[in-house]
């Protein structure tokens, strides 16, 4: 299954390589969206225990007025999986005392890779943007963690938050579509922990590993130059833009679009 060309359905024309979303997209939204009708398209997935596979960490993430929320990509990702009809597995470092029951409830598996704190980020909402402090991290996640019977999941979906998962994991599912988030290997920290962006030296083999990108506009406080050159060996790269919707680049295709029904 490895290498299914999903994204040509989005282009109206063979000469399209960049097409432009005029409303807002999650950066999640965007890989679960069009990947889910895959299972119905492969009669082996029905003997699989789950049909994607989220790599993540699970936050809990603090307002500027104090209160606590789950967050993390594998929160998002995980949930919108499931409303789409997937039978949904999570791997992610945390502690013991993390509520899950957001996720539970709808039935979504966690595998819970132990850790004596879980990843914490404050957000303060600006008019400039979004300000990030990592308050706590919890290890980095292995992938001894990956519960064997998950790994012929046809779909995974690799979601570092701050570093905290190791590019190679991605060349350990070879037979599935995989999607990356990038967020977390686009950001560092500094002493106050605030997030500022971060060089990736690895990013020309991440990207031509994956079949689909997606990283927002302000994790490369927007840099479209380098952003070219991620969709360069990307064969789909997707940008949010906020309230501008998002950009989204095809392999070897160049045209604009205006309307797409989602």
């Amino acid at each position: 299954m490895r290498h299914v060309e999903w994204w040509k359905t989005l282009f109206w024309e063979p000469s399209c390589r960049r097409y432009q979303f005029g409303w807002v997209i999650n950066q999640n939204q965007f890989i679960l969206s069009n990947v889910f009708t895959m299972i119905g398209e492969n009669p082996s997935a029905v003997s699989n225990s789950i049909d994607y596979l989220m790599l993540g960490s699970i936050t809990r993430d603090v307002s500027a007025s104090g209160k606590y929320s789950l967050g993390g990509t594998a929160s998002y990702s995980g949930l919108m999986a499931n409303a789409l009809g997937l039978r949904v597995g999570i791997v992610s470092s945390m502690n013991a005392e993390m509520n899950l029951l957001p996720l539970e409830k709808n039935g979504i598996l966690v595998a819970r890779q132990h850790s004596n704190v879980t990843t914490e980020y404050q957000n303060i909402y600006t008019d400039t943007g979004r300000v990030q402090y990592l308050r706590k991290r919890a290890p980095s996640l292995s992938f001894d963690s990956v519960p064997g019977r998950w790994l012929t999941a046809p779909i995974v979906h690799i979601g570092p938050l701050a570093n905290d998962i190791d590019q190679s994991i991605i060349r350990q599912f070879s037979d599935a579509f995989i999607g990356v988030t990038l967020q977390g290997w686009l950001r560092r920290w500094d002493h106050d922990g605030r997030i500022i962006r971060n060089a990736f030296p690895k990013l020309t083999e991440v990207i031509s590993n994956a079949d689909a990108v997606v990283f927002s506009i302000e994790d490369v406080d927007g840099d479209w130059d380098y952003i070219e050159r991620c969709a360069a060996v990307a064969k789909v790269l997707v940008i949010t833009e906020s309230d501008k919707g998002a950009t989204v680049f095809g392999e070897g295709k160049d045209i604009n679009f205006k309307h797409l029904m989602w």
